[in-house]
């Protein structure tokens, strides 16, 4: 199965969460604005976005756009199984947008507050 992931690359939790499912024999691609450590078995895509005052939370996403197409057509490309958005972070608003079903999303902490 191929899964794309959508998610803070530098995450404990996230990086646990793709690892343990790539050793189960998936094709796992996570894409990550923050940063891209490697991890075995799993394709990282960078998403490079310039970063703005957090004063202007509303408005991270929009730094984003650029890379918006970029993503969009490297997730039709792979053609994933499913989308699976961990959180609701500039990473997670990227695998949101880029319209690609069926998707997951599972949000924690304070995601949900």
């Amino acid at each position: 199965m191929k899964i794309c992931f959508f998610g803070n690359a530098n995450s404990i939790l996230i990086r646990s969460w793709v690892s343990a499912v790539a050793r189960r024999g998936h094709e796992v691609h996570l894409f990550s604005c923050e940063g891209a450590p490697h991890i075995n078995g799993v394709t990282l895509h960078a998403c490079t976005v310039p970063r703005i005052p957090l004063a202007q939370t509303f408005f991270r996403v929009f730094p984003t756009l650029p890379c918006l197409s970029r993503v969009t057509k490297l997730v039709r490309t792979i053609k994933p199984d499913i989308v699976h958005v961990i959180g609701v972070s500039v990473s997670g608003w990227l695998g949101i947008v880029a319209g690609y079903h069926p998707l997951i999303l599972s949000v924690m902490g304070s995601d949900i507050f």
